[in-house]
């Protein structure tokens, strides 16, 4: 799509550029000259939320709707899917629920992951607060995972869905656990994709928050934005590489504000302080998934220490695969929801 999109922008600055040599006029090729500064300009601007985008989205995945609706005076938005079922059937059976990472948006799950997943089960892929087309009310607390689960919970009743099982991705992971425990009556269980479930150390905060920062500000000076979008990712992917068109499609996302960002991260490891003490009486099963070589998340401090936190948890453990998981290991990651799905009376 960004290819075609910069082939048909060069063959309009070509097309210009030649009425400017079959000379035309001063005030004639001066008007022309502004055009192509500005065609230029707007090719290399990412694209935003343009009706290009929006048709390359609805191409790829023909069966989403768009849902929309209004808790506490915020808009939240996410897309279904709908189960490939009689309508009845459907509505009486539990939903998948995914919930995407820090700085992302419902995109990271429209790549490939969700294509996967059975037909016959309803999807909804949630915008985070703040993040894509989903608002954040104001305030501190808009940043703790409880606060957003309860909004997207809410919202989840709002749109027909009874219970799910809430499937967090990363920091989606926080939101998932969050929501089973002020709701596990609206749970089948919850599915952690190398999620942030457990406080990590002082050290390892220190740790990972300096090395994080080295490498965006050292990407950042060496190739501005686009730069350091690609090291991210190559350091998230690691030691696979992130696939084909992978990049170009997250390019695409309405990723949320970098304060959003900040905001989540910075508050993270005291919520999940907050929330841990209550694992022992989260009964809802747990399936968690890491790789052994994650760079931003320790299966270590993350998904063992939450393994024994849990009274119904399991643990998989991935060798060789570092953070992102639902992208390099599906499969895996799929087996797991289903998992939970057994355990359903539906």
């Amino acid at each position: 799509m960004i290819q075609k999109r910069l082939d048909q922008g060069i063959s309009i600055i070509e097309e210009r550029q030649a009425r400017l040599n079959r000379g035309a006029g001063n005030a004639s090729a001066m008007l022309v000259r502004r055009q192509i500064a500005h065609e230029s300009a707007a090719l290399l601007r990412a694209p935003r939320r343009s009706p290009r985008v929006a048709h390359a989205t609805k191409r790829a995945t023909p069966r989403l709707r768009r849902l929309e609706t209004r808790i506490d005076g915020c808009l939240v938005h996410a897309l279904e899917r709908p189960a490939r079922a009689r309508k009845c059937a459907a509505a009486a059976a539990p939903a998948i629920i995914l919930i995407h990472g820090a700085g992302l948006d419902h995109r990271d799950w429209t790549f490939d992951f969700l294509n996967r997943l059975d037909p016959r089960r309803r999807v909804l892929i949630f915008d985070r607060p703040g993040f894509g087309r989903s608002e954040r009310p104001g305030g501190f607390a808009s940043a703790l995972p409880n606060v957003q689960a309860r909004l997207l919970r809410h919202a989840a009743a709002a749109f027909g869905v009874r219970q799910a099982t809430i499937v967090g991705h990363s920091w989606g992971g926080a939101v998932a656990m969050a929501w089973g425990l002020e709701a596990p009556q609206s749970v089948v269980g919850v599915v952690s994709l190398a999620g942030a479930v457990a406080p990590w150390s002082f050290a390892s905060t220190l740790r990972n928050g300096a090395q994080m920062r080295e490498r965006a500000l050292t990407a950042l000076a060496a190739g501005g934005r686009r730069k350091a979008l690609e090291h991210t990712f190559e350091v998230a992917f690691a030691p696979a590489r992130a696939p084909r068109g992978y990049l170009a499609h997250i390019a695409q996302a309405h990723n949320g504000s970098i304060a959003a960002t900040l905001s989540d991260l910075t508050t993270i490891n005291g919520a999940l302080a907050l929330m841990t003490p209550r694992y022992d009486r989260f009964e809802r099963p747990v399936e968690l998934i890491y790789g052994d070589r994650d760079e931003i998340l320790c299966v270590n401090e993350q998904g063992r220490a939450a393994e024994k936190m849990l009274p119904n948890a399991r643990l998989s453990v991935l060798r060789g695969r570092g953070h992102m998981i639902h992208h390099t290991d599906p499969d895996h990651c799929i087996a797991a929801i289903e998992r939970i799905f057994s355990t359903s009376s539906h």
